[in-house]
């Protein structure tokens, strides 16, 4: 995934935000929640170039968020 692709999924995704984006083991997660936890998550990774960020997640709504927040 690019930075670009996701910029283009934001704006596909822009106007659906109460739409269901994910499901997992009987929870769901709108567009809207998704923008807001991938937002969450990439203020709290480090900025600037070349820099490395370690992930380790089960696989849930968290690790979804962790891999669209690194991209951001």
């Amino acid at each position: 995934l690019s930075k670009d692709m996701l910029e283009r999924f934001f704006q596909a995704t822009s106007s659906s935000l109460n739409q269901v984006a994910i499901e997992m083991n009987e929870q769901c997660w709108t567009y809207g929640e998704l923008w807001a936890n991938i937002a969450r998550v990439a203020s709290q990774l480090p900025t600037g170039k070349n820099q490395i960020v370690l992930q380790e997640a089960q696989q849930n709504f968290e690790m979804v968020c962790g891999l669209l927040g690194t991209i951001c």
